[in-house]
């Protein structure tokens, strides 16, 4: 899903051992800097988020435009969350 410039992806992995965090961020979006510092702080909302579920996922984030680099935690933070509020509920069969 695309939210304030990134790319979520928001999956439940098939290895049940951790969360797992992605993050794609090219050179496109600004210098090293830049980059490493949009980097650190998806990391950080990971942090935050990962505690919040019993759940084990992988979460993909790709920064697709400049503007995701100025994005701050609580922003990435919201659209993390927005992506799995939204995600489709699977239910198990009924027997």
């Amino acid at each position: 899903m695309h939210i304030n410039g990134m790319l979520i992806s928001f999956t439940l992995s098939p290895f049940p051992r951790e969360p797992r965090l992605g993050i794609v961020v090219s050179r496109k979006i600004g210098n090293a800097v830049v980059r490493n510092r949009f980097k650190r702080r998806v990391r950080a909302c990971f942090d935050r988020v990962r505690s919040s579920f019993r759940l084990v996922f992988d979460l993909i984030v790709m920064a697709r435009t400049p503007a995701a680099a100025l994005l701050t935690v609580d922003a990435i933070e919201q659209s993390v969350w927005d992506v799995f509020l939204q995600r489709p509920r699977f239910e198990a069969p009924q027997s």
